[in-house]
């Protein structure tokens, strides 16, 4: 009821950005305690979305995150820190989408957004996602694209042509079992791809294209500087993702490389994506090969380093020969 004398009330005025916005197109319920209590925590809020699922979260003009998916379910705990004292906020704590889900977080260098965006997307049937632990789990085959603009990117030193495997530019990941995510102590992320695992660095003018396929790849991530939440809005919002940098890659089991200039076949790769400079090893008892193209004798040694950066290889146990 109004009170006498007022007329339609005013739209809210919302002050600042929305932290998370969610919409749909069937169902929404929610369940107070849908999530029982178990090992000494309280028990949670179920909230359930169902039907072109659409989830929005923004924590700074610089920044934004989606996520889409046909049904998500958000685990909400109560948490101390509202306006008045005694006031109780509700958090995330876990989130499982499933359903052609897209996830996405977008990061550019000013907050009027121009120009074109870091970004991190990943597609794939279902994830389940642990927001305080930073913890996923992706059941299914799927795709991780991880693009970098290279506006910023150092040019290749005179002779030795750009890396097949810079970390500027497109890298796209593809799998066919599963894909997890498990934070590290110092904050970064290792991703973990397995079956049919690939790594694409898809080329441009400034990088050239490269190739690792494996039975297994992990990739670690580093989120950006200073793109993390501050403590108050953890606990109000959902991280999606946020934007992060692709710093290490390692592969191991049936490793090919391809690149416009080796081709090469271990057992184990690592990559230090931001010195460029990496490692092929094989098995017990048998030998990596390596392939210039143009040439046709191989190189075969138990390990070799490469600096991706000055186009060199120093190998280990060598046999045969491979010209510069």
């Amino acid at each position: 009821m109004l009170p006498a004398g007022e007329g339609r009330l005013g739209r809210p005025v919302i002050r600042g950005l929305p932290q998370l916005q969610v919409t749909w197109r069937d169902s929404l319920a929610y369940e107070a305690g849908g999530i029982p209590a178990r090992g000494g925590e309280a028990a949670k809020g179920l909230l359930l979305v169902q039907g072109g699922v659409k989830v929005r979260a923004s924590r700074a003009p610089t920044e934004a995150e989606a996520l889409d998916a046909d049904e998500v379910q958000l685990e909400l705990e109560a948490r101390s820190g509202g306006p008045q004292p005694g006031d109780a906020v509700s958090s995330v704590s876990a989130m499982k989408a499933s359903g052609s889900v897209r996830l996405e977080a977008r990061e550019w260098t000013d907050g009027a957004r121009r120009g074109t965006p870091r970004l991190f997307r990943m597609n794939a049937p279902s994830v389940a996602y642990d927001t305080r632990a930073g913890t996923a789990f992706v059941d299914g085959a799927g795709t991780l694209l991880v693009h970098d603009p290279a506006t910023d990117a150092p040019k290749p030193t005179a002779g030795t042509g750009p890396s097949p495997f810079s970390a500027k530019g497109t890298t796209r990941f593809t799998w066919k079992r599963s894909l997890s995510v498990d934070r590290r102590p110092n904050g970064d992320s290792r991703i973990t791809l397995e079956r049919e695992a690939l790594m694409e660095h898809l080329g441009d003018s400034d990088a050239a294209t490269g190739t690792v396929a494996a039975d297994r790849l992990m990739a670690t991530v580093r989120a950006r500087p200073g793109t993390g939440p501050t403590a108050p809005e953890r606990d109000m919002a959902m991280q999606l993702g946020g934007p992060a940098e692709l710093t290490e890659v390692a592969a191991d089991g049936r490793v090919t490389i391809r690149t416009e200039q080796y081709d090469i076949d271990a057992n184990e790769f690592e990559l230090d994506v931001v010195s460029q400079v990496g490692a092929a090893r094989a098995e017990p008892g048998r030998l990596v090969t390596v392939v210039r193209r143009g040439q046709a004798a191989p190189l075969r040694g138990h390990a070799f380093r490469w600096d991706l950066g000055q186009g060199t290889l120093a190998v280990e146990g060598a046999r045969g020969s491979i010209g510069r």
